[in-house]
């Protein structure tokens, strides 16, 4: 059993839209590694506590389908679960926090907030299920001047350089 390799597959497969397919290997994972069995901190290969089993955390970003970008100022994600209701975490260069995105029939809300550290952003992409009618950014509470663009369900927001540091947020309100 080579965790790592079988968390690769499955972190492709998401990425591939295969997201069943590819939680079912890590179900499979979980399984044989679960408390009534072994540790599920120790996830055994060529030894106990092998690194290789760290690529879990590449399924993690591939159900965020999170991408960020530290000297471009870019942070996107896209959920593959719970779209309507999803919250998770993120990590970057200078810190992190997490991610929210909650749909109603005409309205979509991404949050993204910093627990710990700093986060530098100038650009910003979610995913839609419509088109854009009326764009709102807040950064800690304020509006901020912004620039939109949506290629098919794809909505970039551009805007001038926003440091946010622990306890702050950015709030991107969407109506379709």
């Amino acid at each position: 059993m080579w965790t790592g390799i079988e968390y690769q597959v499955a972190t492709n497969m998401i990425y591939e839209g295969m997201l069943v397919e590819g939680l079912s290997v890590v179900k499979a994972i979980h399984e044989r590694y679960r408390p009534e069995k072994h540790n599920p901190w120790n996830e055994i290969e060529c030894s106990d506590h092998y690194a290789r089993a760290l690529a879990s955390w590449g399924v993690l970003l591939a159900i965020q389908d999170y991408k960020y970008d530290g000297p471009a100022k870019y942070f996107s994600y896209a959920p593959k679960l719970q779209q309507n209701n999803f919250k998770s975490f993120f990590t970057a260069a200078e810190g992190w926090g997490n991610i929210e995105q909650q749909r109603t029939a005409g309205s979509q809300t991404n949050t993204i907030s910093v627990a710990y550290g700093i986060l530098r952003l100038a650009k910003l992409s979610i995913e839609l299920t419509g088109e854009a009618k009326k764009v709102q950014l807040l950064a800690n509470g304020q509006s901020i001047p912004i620039s939109f663009t949506q290629k098919d369900n794809r909505l970039t927001v551009i805007f001038e350089e926003t440091i946010l540091e622990a306890r702050q947020s950015f709030v991107l309100s969407v109506n379709y």
